[in-house]
């Protein structure tokens, strides 16, 4: 209980207040606000569960923010558009 921080081998990271860990199903749960940090994206909500390995991951209230890549514009295809007018 406290400022708890778990970082996994893959660079997956949990933040909270309070973490519990039930030995009978091998799953991590907190019932405060957390912060989880995965490939994506940063994800915040209340109510994170997930199994050992943080495969299997959710909140029951989420928000995030996740980098998502734009598409990149061709240069040729523009450049052909406009000798064609």
């Amino acid at each position: 209980r406290g400022d708890v921080a778990v970082e996994k081998h893959d660079g997956k990271r949990l933040y909270t207040q309070q973490l519990f860990w039930n030995a009978r199903t091998r799953k991590i749960y907190s019932n405060v606000d957390s912060k989880f940090v995965h490939p994506r994206g940063v994800s915040y909500g209340e109510g994170f569960e997930a199994d050992e390995d943080f495969k299997d991951w959710r909140f029951r209230r989420q928000r995030s923010r996740l980098e998502v890549e734009a598409p990149r514009r061709d240069s040729t295809a523009a450049r052909n558009a406009a000798d064609r007018r």
